[in-house]
């Protein structure tokens, strides 16, 4: 019914101790798995990079977009605040920390970023791993691309709002911040 949906059965009939996860339309660079799991002997999660296909221009334009938006605003919050963005794709991690969040829910419209943000809150050690990205498919007419935004807006304020239930600064500071950033 959900990507969520679709990974949490997938770990729930799997036994590795590792799991990786990409999007349909993601091409993997042929050394981001092998880099991913060698990282995991220091960190419970390796979060690769995804870059869209400019092959048109609206798709030349995506692609800068998630330059500017994705990549250096990602740069930027993991410098101030050590918060990284754990997604659903060019995601390679421990059994242990999809476990230790609860996998995806699949109630959530943009569950990678609720992921992300349960991931930081938990205290999920994440790196960042940049120089093998995956190319995935970029939104071919405007209106494609006005319906992905519009979803991950919606997708974004439903993160905040259970963020917002779930701020608790003297048990958990992390909740804090991870909400300051959600509100970012």
């Amino acid at each position: 019914g959900s990507k969520a949906g679709a990974v949490n059965y997938a770990a729930g009939v799997v036994e590795g101790d590792y799991l990786g996860v990409f999007d349909a339309d993601e091409r993997v660079h042929p050394l981001f798995v092998a880099c991913a799991v060698a990282e995991l002997d220091v960190v419970d999660l390796v979060q690769g990079r995804t870059l869209p296909r400019p092959d048109g221009p609206l798709e030349s334009l995506v692609y800068y977009e998630s330059i500017v938006l994705g990549y250096l605003t990602h740069r930027l919050l993991s410098v101030l605040t050590g918060f990284r963005m754990a997604t659903s794709n060019a995601l390679v991690m421990r059994r242990s920390a999809f476990d230790r969040v609860g996998g995806y829910d699949p109630a959530m419209l943009t569950e990678d970023f609720n992921f992300a943000f349960r991931c930081y809150e938990e205290g999920v050690r994440v790196r960042e791993r940049l120089e093998y990205p995956s190319e995935i498919e970029a939104a071919h007419t405007f209106a494609d691309w006005w319906g992905q935004r519009k979803r991950w807006m919606t997708g974004y304020a439903q993160v905040f709002h259970r963020r917002l239930g779930a701020v608790h600064p003297a048990e958990s500071p992390r909740s804090v911040v991870s909400l300051l950033v959600c509100v970012g």
